[in-house]
């Protein structure tokens, strides 16, 4: 027996489980809204890129936790299946200011449609910034904001990830890595080229010095 199907016999226990586009920001935006008891806590989870939509490995990642709360999966404009249906249309409202007014758009809307009075913000990343926005612009929609992977100092974040990328590069003698990145010099960096260049380096050192191994990350049957 599901889940869903096993709590649902309990006394005073509806499930949720609904997938669709809703109205955000003057376009369709993608949520999924899912639970054992839509009476649980709400849990909004703003995700990381930007773009990095969590929705297809939502399943993976969350599995059992719909027993305590209500999950929700919003695809930002420009990811997902929010830019499945908008393409490329909405590239002049790719700001910052604009996502975050649509996240409160889809907190007031999660409030009312649940009828929850506060909701919990989960941020991961580009999403802890976001979510930071939102808890401060609007803290009356919101009963905490979790922060994982918290962005602070861009800025002094890059120059030291610079810095120590480099540095193992050249213990471990690595030419071509020493040779790109000394090339690259540190910020200020101009374009996404160079960008590319150094996150493909992080991303190298970061695989060979993680002690935990990735868990596996399966996409959900729908997708």
């Amino acid at each position: 027996m599901c889940l869903f199907c096993a709590l649902s016999c309990v006394k005073g226990a509806v499930p949720i489980d609904e997938r669709g586009f809703v109205s955000i920001g003057g376009i369709e935006q993608w949520i999924t809204i899912t639970a054992a008891n839509r009476d649980n806590p709400v849990v909004l989870f703003v995700h990381g890129g930007p773009g990095n939509a969590l929705s297809p490995f939502a399943d993976a990642m969350f599995d059992g936790w719909e027993k305590d709360f209500t999950l929700v999966q919003w695809d930002q404009r420009g990811a997902g299946r929010t830019y499945g249906r908008s393409g490329p249309s909405i590239e002049s409202t790719l700001t910052f200011d604009r996502i975050v007014l649509d996240g409160i758009e889809v907190a007031e809307y999660l409030t009312t449609h649940l009828h929850s009075k506060k909701i919990v913000i989960v941020g991961g990343s580009w999403g802890s910034l976001v979510g930071m926005h939102l808890a401060q612009k609007r803290p009356d929609l919101f009963s905490a904001y979790i922060g994982t992977a918290q962005l602070v100092g861009m800025r002094e974040n890059s120059r030291a990830s610079y810095e120590r990328v480099l540095a193992y590069a050249r213990e471990t003698k690595d030419a071509v890595a020493m040779d790109e990145l000394t090339q690259l010099g540190p910020q200020p960096w101009v374009g996404y080229a160079k960008w590319r260049t150094f996150r493909k380096w992080r991303v190298a050192y970061q695989a060979k010095l993680a002690t935990a191994s990735t868990p596996e990350m399966k996409p959900s049957m729908e997708y």
